[in-house]
């Protein structure tokens, strides 16, 4: 009988696991909060076009990821962004980047990547995991609540999810952590890693910026990365930008009022880019969880006693690359373990 395995959080580490636990055999199921798969890999759809409004492209370095890279570009997932790309302190002129990495991108968008991972898998959407529980017969339950908006209320309903062999968190540290209590070495060494938020500006335009740059690096100042989405390729035409605000900012305006997060990037992007034009669309995300500050170096987090596991770009170097990674280093720990029996 094949090994039943629950897996929560159905971003590229969590689909990443799911895909090479089932390679393995084993029965996965894939609970996810949101109503899409991909998590920061994912998109804003409008009815101008989407927007990557979380990560932005990925860069390959390990030979494994190369591999799955090359197949997923043959199959038209994934294509290589040729983007100009510039450096530029805050208030000062861009300068162009001569030596740069080959950086890929979904297409039609980021969240492409996503999609085909969750292909074929059993991924159960708006599904938030409250609390996980191992039975002293061995196996572990899981619970959600019915109606998220009762969640903090009174009589609200948890429903109780299956009895699965094995358990898998891919979600961000804090939240992992938070899902831990029975596990304490575990939930340590997820409460080491912080990681930092992220505030991203989305601007649809209905004409050309004309800029000669088609993403920058900001040093200093309200803005990080700023890049011009539409230029990646497979994308609808038309004119949108992000502008992506850095850590120490995000962290210090974390709890302020949308709209003045608004105006504040807003009014940075046009000093930056010296542009008049007012924009037909705008939309802003908070990413509670974007990027860790000091990411650990085990590859995943494995209890073989307790036959739980923790994945994550966290575990594995703050990269898309490093998800994928960690993902597939925990479906191989938890395959041959729960083999093993």
């Amino acid at each position: 009988m094949s090994p039943s395995i629950a897996v929560v959080g159905a971003g590229i580490a969590g689909l990443s696991c799911a895909r090479a636990l089932a390679r393995a055999g084993a029965a996965v199921t894939v609970f996810e909060a949101a109503g899409a798969p991909g998590g920061r890999a994912g998109a804003h759809q409008t009815e101008i076009g989407s927007f990557d409004h979380g990560a932005q492209y990925f860069t390959v370095r390990d030979p494994a990821f190369a591999d799955a890279v090359h197949a997923w570009e043959s199959e038209g997932i994934v294509a290589p962004w040729h983007g100009r790309i510039a450096a530029m302190a805050d208030g000062g002129r861009a300068i162009l980047k001569s030596d740069q990495p080959l950086r890929y991108v979904g297409v039609p968008s980021m969240a492409a990547l996503a999609t085909h991972l969750a292909r074929g898998v059993d991924v159960r959407l708006e599904e938030r995991i409250c609390r996980i529980e191992r039975l002293d017969t061995g196996g572990w339950t899981l619970q959600h609540v019915a109606d998220p908006a009762l969640r903090a209320g009174p009589g609200h309903i948890e429903i109780t999810e299956g009895l699965y062999d094995a358990l898998a968190l891919a979600l961000p540290a804090p939240l992992a952590a938070d899902l831990l209590e029975g596990a304490p070495e575990l939930a340590a060494l997820a409460r080491r890693v912080r990681i930092e938020p992220c505030w991203t500006l989305m601007l649809g335009f209905g004409a050309p910026l004309d800029l000669p740059y088609d993403g920058a690096f900001v040093e200093g100042g309200r803005l990080a990365w700023i890049a011009h989405d539409s230029s990646k390729p497979g994308r609808r035409s038309g004119e949108r930008w992000i502008a992506q605000a850095p850590p120490a900012w995000s962290r210090e305006h974390f709890d302020d009022d949308p709209d003045d997060v608004r105006v504040k990037l807003w009014k940075a992007f046009t000093e930056l880019t010296g542009t008049s034009l007012q924009p037909v669309y705008t939309a802003l995300e908070r990413w509670a969880h974007a990027l860790p500050e000091a990411p650990l170096s085990s590859g995943c987090l494995w209890s073989r006693e307790q036959r739980l596991g923790v994945c994550g770009d966290w575990c594995a170097g703050a990269r898309l690359e490093g998800a994928w990674l960690s993902g597939r280093a925990l479906a191989q720990r938890m395959a041959q373990s729960v083999a093993d029996g």
